[in-house]
């Protein structure tokens, strides 16, 4: 990537990011449109049926935890962020902090 502004950078990083899920998205929905599912792959379940396994136990503490990493990380580097644009500052004085 080399030197470049921070807007820049974010940019080519939300678009390497956001390019390969958009082409996997739309790889996924065009083969879900094409494709049928056979029936005896379908698993009935009643409206009150709930889910709750390891899995998710895991996902959702795995959440918190880069969650809590990307606040620490953010209030360390808060010197670095860009600055806010004239109408956040706008908005900030307009709701009162």
């Amino acid at each position: 990537m080399g030197w470049m502004p921070k807007r820049e950078q974010i940019a080519e990083r939300l678009l390497l990011i956001v390019a390969p899920a958009a082409t996997l998205a739309a790889a996924d929905l065009s083969v879900k449109a094409t494709q049928s599912i056979p029936p005896w792959y379908v698993h009935q379940r009643t409206n009150a049926w709930v889910a709750f396994n390891l899995a998710d136990v895991c996902f959702l503490v795995g959440n918190l935890m880069l969650m809590a990493s990307l606040m620490a990380v953010t209030i360390r580097n808060r010197d670095r962020l860009i600055p806010p644009r004239q109408w956040e500052r706008a908005l900030r004085q307009r709701l009162g902090r």
